[in-house]
């Protein structure tokens, strides 16, 4: 039996590692498709995007956009998907807090020629043991998570020439982030 089991684990595990090698071939072969994506209006959109999700879960979002903002090469498309994925996982963080106690934030920096997008929240935060793998495939804190869309944002990100990040917030919740180069001589929205 326990043979049986083990062969099971190791035939999800592949095939969990085929559909993500799958969804990356996805996204690569649209890579060809960037263009100048204004950061903050694709922010404006995905929250007015999850707003109904917002009032549902009663939660209190701001924004805090740097300004002005430089305009980056992507797939808007794509970044507004990795946006959904950390907002969604912020909602999830907060779910064990009183319904208005629950903050969501999203926000720009920007240094130098880097463009920096963050979602922070006030929920559990992250696991110490599990932060530096978070990206990885199969890798979650979410109980109900299948730990692919942080893996699928990061190779979104990736393809971007960017990188993600996270870290847990000093006063409670988690800040969870990407950035992605700004091109020379970029321009403002």
């Amino acid at each position: 039996e326990l043979a049986e089991i083990m062969a099971d684990i190791v035939s999800d595990t592949k095939r969990a590692s085929d559909v993500i090698r799958n969804l990356r071939d996805l996204y690569r072969k649209q890579k060809g498709e960037l263009q100048l994506v204004d950061i903050g209006i694709t922010i404006d959109e995905t929250m007015r995007l999850l707003h109904s999700e917002f009032v549902i879960q009663n939660i209190s979002t701001s924004t805090e956009i740097t300004d002005p903002l430089p305009l980056v090469k992507g797939n808007r498309v794509q970044i507004q998907q990795v946006l959904v994925n950390l907002i969604q996982n912020s909602i999830h963080a907060m779910d064990h807090l009183p319904k208005n106690d629950r903050q969501l934030k999203v926000g720009t920096t920007q240094d130098s020629n880097i463009l920096k997008v963050w979602v922070s929240d006030n929920g559990t935060g992250i696991d110490a043991e599990k932060i530096d793998k978070i990206f990885e495939p199969m890798v979650t804190w979410n109980p109900e998570g299948t730990g692919m869309g942080l893996a699928i944002s990061q190779s979104i990100i990736e393809m971007h020439a960017g990188k993600m990040w996270a870290e847990n917030r000093p006063e409670g919740g988690a800040l969870v982030g990407f950035e992605i180069p700004v091109p020379k001589g970029d321009k403002k929205r």
